[in-house]
């Protein structure tokens, strides 16, 4: 059986249009399917959990943003016969666009309907006494996870997302975040056994692949079945420098500039001289002054 868990308010409501194209399709090709649509934070977790339980070799498709793919790939029960697959029908699409997925829906259902294999991927997995979860696109600490904080709590996000203009939010938040963030101290323990010291950190973030935030390629080389998690790290330089290297990030340019470090790992701890906020694909669980993250080296498969 075919099930499509839907998010339709995902894209200012590009999730339902997307679906009635998806829906219309299925039908006229005979395709047997469910749809079960969300309502909420949790919901997609929670239907694929029940799905999973029935032990029958299932296609779970979900259509919505990169936050319910998340939220799916988390309820995805351990040695489940059933198989997950997307259709990206969100406002950034970091996955979609760091795995080379076509974000046409029709083409994408095509490839899932006839598609046998699936692709391994590797999952961040994030421990913390404040919050601990995974993350399939990337994590991150300081700068850029307060800036997720903010957008989430902004009151003009959904009015702008309706005008297609979510992306301002960002910019603006992004802005007012960087004139008064507080730069902190940070002690990094790479595998268990590189240790380095960091003064003046921005942020740090963490890629299982390239991009965040709709398009900033902060980790150009990040590969999402290689085994390893890319680091990037903005520390030492001047609030007033890194406006401009910042400009360089949606173009991947920045790396190699003064005050950028990009390192490699499997484990990654980071201790913090105050707390920080983080965040798991765009989910902030709180703040934290000791986050240690790993790669779970083919902890999710995807069909088609």
């Amino acid at each position: 059986m075919y099930y499509f868990i839907v998010n339709p308010n995902a894209g200012s409501r590009k999730g339902m249009r997307f679906w009635e194209e998806i829906k219309k399709y299925l039908m006229e090709e005979g395709i047997d399917f469910r749809e079960m649509l969300t309502r909420g934070q949790g919901d997609a977790e929670r239907y694929v959990r029940r799905i999973t339980r029935r032990h029958c070799p299932d296609v779970i498709t979900v259509v919505g943003g990169d936050g319910t793919l998340h939220e799916a790939a988390s309820g995805m029960e351990k040695g489940a016969e059933a198989k997950l697959a997307f259709v990206p029908a969100g406002s950034g699409n970091d996955f979609a666009r760091g795995i080379g997925y076509s974000i046409d829906p029709i083409e994408r259902v095509r490839s899932i309907v006839s598609s046998c294999s699936v692709r391994p991927l590797d999952v961040g997995d994030l421990q913390s006494k404040e919050g601990s979860g995974s993350f399939l696109v990337s994590s991150g600490i300081g700068y850029d996870a307060r800036v997720c904080h903010m957008v989430n709590h902004a009151k003009s996000k959904k009015f702008l997302n309706r005008l297609h203009l979510g992306k301002l939010t960002y910019l603006e938040i992004g802005l007012r975040g960087l004139l008064s963030a507080k730069l902190f101290s940070m002690r990094l323990i790479l595998d268990g056994a590189r240790e380095q010291l960091f003064s003046d950190v921005l942020f740090v973030s963490i890629h299982n692949l390239p991009y965040e935030g709709g398009g900033l390629k902060f980790s150009p080389g990040a590969v999402p079945d290689d085994g390893f998690l890319n680091l990037c790290i903005v520390a030492g330089i001047s609030k007033r420098k890194m406006i401009p290297l910042l400009t360089k990030v949606p173009a991947g340019k920045h790396e190699g500039c003064p005050g950028v470090y990009s390192l490699r790992c499997r484990k990654a701890e980071f201790y913090m001289d105050e707390p920080q906020y983080y965040h798991m694909d765009g989910e902030v669980p709180g703040q934290s002054s000791h986050v240690t993250i790993s790669v779970n080296t083919r902890g999710l498969e995807l069909l088609g």
